[in-house]
């Protein structure tokens, strides 16, 4: 069976440049993709102002989605509730015959994004593909979860989305924080494998981390 890529794009109003950059970026490997599922996460920051907005329309958003900061709790756990959020709106767009692109708004995609992605096959025991590879990478192809970090830009398939839209009480109970970490975990825990790419097919953009504010995660295994 052949399996199309529903795209779901997690971004905020940060540095309008790291923006720019992720749309233009996006523009080039759209036509392997179908239309992204657009969060607008709120929690860092609450303005939304036009020219952030007109980046938003111009992803060609299937669409788009806001989340305000929670009432309770701090940022960082509001944050988490927003990428919970976006892989719960992206199951809901998803056709069972596509899987599910998980993607940050703080990257820069590969020349060879595109070929990779759209040739990639999950078999039915996948967690995820990760196309990211924080530092030197993994060294193996299969992750182990204690190891993994990262979720600048992870490719689903539906069943594994599923598992973790249905158990997202018990994983939030369960295991602990951020969302990386959590779903890395809760999908081991429910005996998927988590797969890695070779290399890096996208990087992270030079800037401040979403959650941490201390950092960027550069991957030393970029494919330009």
């Amino acid at each position: 069976m052949a399996f199309s890529i529903r795209p779901v794009i997690l971004t905020c109003e940060g540095d309008p440049s790291i923006m720019q950059r992720f749309v233009l970026g996006f523009g080039n490997v759209r036509h392997v993709l179908k239309p992204p599922v657009v969060l607008v996460d709120q929690s860092r920051s609450p303005r939304l102002s036009g020219p952030y907005l007109a980046q938003v329309a111009a992803l060609e958003p299937h669409a788009v989605y806001v989340h305000a900061r929670e009432p309770e709790g701090s940022d960082y756990d509001s944050v988490q509730q927003a990428a919970n959020l976006a892989l719960a709106l992206a199951l809901a767009a998803a056709a069972p015959d596509e899987y599910i692109l998980f993607l940050e708004d703080d990257i820069l995609f590969s020349s060879r994004f595109a070929e990779t992605v759209s040739n990639t096959y999950l078999g039915p025991e996948s967690g995820f593909f990760t196309l990211y590879l924080p530092g030197d990478g993994y060294g193996a192809d299969v992750v182990q979860p204690s190891r993994f970090y990262g979720s600048q830009c992870l490719l689903f398939p539906r069943a594994a989305v599923a598992a973790l839209v249905e158990g997202r009480e018990a994983m939030m109970a369960n295991f602990p924080p951020g969302y990386d970490i959590r779903w890395s975990r809760f999908l081991a825990h429910r005996n998927f494998v988590l797969y890695a790419a070779s290399h890096s097919f996208v990087q992270h953009q030079p800037g401040l981390s979403r959650l941490h504010g201390h950092g960027s995660h550069l991957s030393n295994r970029f494919v330009p």
